[in-house]
């Protein structure tokens, strides 16, 4: 299973912040096995938040074998990974 978390957005008066966390949680222990995380940052511009940008992790997948994980950067890589045994 994948857990999806948005942290809290953070930064200061003109930055803003926030990071994804992706967890793969082991159905049968409940235990998170490995943590991705995307980054977003905005800058504020003429009193709106403008030049967004998105680094790290945008998605991550649980094969249908359950044996490895799909991961996506917002850079347009993508990696297959091995499950832990």
């Amino acid at each position: 299973m994948v857990q999806v978390e948005e942290g809290l957005e953070h930064g200061d008066l003109f930055e803003l912040e926030r990071t994804t966390y992706f967890r793969v949680i082991d159905t049968r222990s409940q235990e998170i096995v490995m943590t991705f995380e995307g980054e977003m940052s905005a800058s504020l511009g003429n009193g709106t938040w403008q030049n967004y940008l998105y680094t790290g992790v945008c998605e991550v997948v649980i094969a249908p074998d359950e044996q490895t994980v799909r991961v996506k950067y917002y850079d347009g890589r993508e990696v297959t990974i091995p499950l832990p045994k």
